[in-house]
């Protein structure tokens, strides 16, 4: 690791590696970076020539432009363990599996989703030489944004298959898991003729995953049903035709409008990576003012967003030991060898950690009533959301409230005026946002906030 980033929080720990969101000292640009563990938690990281194999790749991935890749800024392996990190940019948004509370998605939304995973991965497959799905397919890894129209869904390049076994990438098992957990199809019986056709889909790749490549799979994706079993019969022939323009993603009751931005396909021959060590990867009317307020319920109890503590210390490899007196007795110890920035990393990660734990009381997707005094009230950069800023009554802690204008259509927002500093009751679901607000409480109608004085 180099000094260039100071770790702002932790966003996720698993066997895999950690992900951190951090500033970019150079440009001061939000960043989320990424430290991987390729032979998993236990295992060590990148010998010589994997390092300068890796490090390769992540320069032929700083190249790639397109509205729905994360954008790679820097990448490497940390010169004390030999563990690779990524650099990608910072996009504010909510993930695809918190989205998925609000509803399901319709089979055609499913179709447009892996559609664009496969031409993301059709695009590094130009650089990497090699056809395969190169995407995370996870959706806690998709982020939906309403803040960018250009760049309403994003996913992120994935270096565990990246740096994995070949021939554990050689199929689409990766996208076919993605499309049957967003269909609730995960080992269910489905038909040929389910959701319009995609069960023919799915059960192609269920029967034989390596049947198509990806020109194959997106071209077959939509095609009636006959026609997916014909070409799967007959060896995989596609249609020797393009995949039709995707169409809109729909969530149940909400629309996302995605006006999609095509970006060329890079014209670049490069030789595939270095074979490398095996890895198995592991939130219509006025809100209602109570003239005569109930006593009030006793509120969920839900703790502050996490925030970085003025005792937490920026992750670089000149990390002070502690201090030493200046004339200390002949039997003071020597002070303690200078904490290394992977030392400092790991740490860093087990202190987030702990306050995530902290947090259990907010259970994602699980509904609460939280009253609070309000603090402030935002508009997001679009104008689609509203975030309102509260401190509880009981625990004093700053909690978010939220609602979408597309849920909210005959409010008056005159409404909001003036509510700063007053008392309210707010009831909803819990959601999580890719951005410092984090938790949000969020409200689907206008009667989920009520001001009690």
């Amino acid at each position: 690791m180099t000094n260039r980033y100071e770790i702002l929080d932790i966003l996720s720990q698993d066997g895999s590696g950690v992900s951190f969101h951090a500033t970019d000292r150079e440009t001061g640009r939000e960043v989320v970076l990424r430290r991987f563990f390729p032979f998993g938690p236990d295992g060590g990281g990148l010998e010589d020539e994997e390092k300068k194999a890796y490090e390769a790749g992540v320069k032929r991935l700083q190249g790639i432009s397109h509205p729905a890749l994360r954008t790679v800024i820097d990448g490497g392996s940390d010169p004390v363990d030999g563990m690779p990190f990524l650099v990608t940019e910072w996009l504010e948004g909510e993930m695809l599996s918190q989205r998925l509370h609000d509803g399901s998605l319709s089979s055609e939304s499913v179709r447009t989703l892996a559609d664009l995973a496969l031409e993301t991965s059709q695009v590094l497959s130009e650089i990497f030489g090699e056809d395969a799905i190169w995407v995370e397919t996870d959706p806690r890894t998709i982020i939906i944004s309403d803040e960018d129209p250009d760049r309403p869904i994003t996913f992120w390049i994935c270096p565990i298959r990246w740096l994995g076994d070949s021939s554990a990438r050689s199929n689409l098992k990766p996208l076919l898991e993605m499309v049957e957990e967003l269909m609730g199809w995960r080992g269910q019986m489905i038909s040929r003729n389910s959701g319009g056709g995609l069960g023919a889909w799915v059960k192609t790749l269920r029967d034989e995953p390596n049947v198509w490549n990806l020109a194959q799979a997106r071209a077959a994706l939509h095609e009636p049903a006959t026609i997916v079993e014909a070409s799967a019969a007959q060896g995989a022939a596609a249609p020797a035709m393009n995949p039709p323009p995707p169409q809109q993603v729909v969530f149940v009751n909400r629309p996302v409008v995605w006006p999609w931005v095509l970006a060329s396909l890079l014209a670049l021959s490069v030789a595939g990576i270095l074979g490398w060590k095996h890895f198995t990867p592991p939130a219509g009317t006025a809100p209602v003012v109570a003239e005569n307020p109930p006593p009030a319920q006793a509120p969920a109890a839900a703790p502050a967003e996490p925030e970085s503590s003025s005792s937490d210390q920026e992750v670089d490899a000149g990390s002070k030991a502690p201090a030493v007196a200046s004339t200390p007795a002949p039997s003071a110890k020597p002070a303690p060898a200078a904490e290394s920035a992977v030392e400092a990393m790991n740490r860093r990660a087990a202190e987030m950690a702990a306050k995530a734990e902290a947090n259990a009381l907010i259970t994602l997707g699980e509904k609460a009533t939280v009253e609070g005094t309000i603090a402030a009230i935002e508009t997001s950069r679009t104008g689609k959301t509203k975030y309102i800023r509260f401190t509880t009554t009981e625990g004093n802690q700053t909690l978010w409230a939220m609602f979408r204008l597309s849920d909210w259509e005959d409010f008056d927002l005159s409404t909001l005026d003036g509510l700063a500093g007053r008392h309210a009751r707010f009831s909803g679901r819990w959601t999580s946002e890719n951005s410092p607000r984090k938790f949000l409480l969020r409200m689907t109608a206008p009667r989920q906030l009520e001001v009690l004085d």
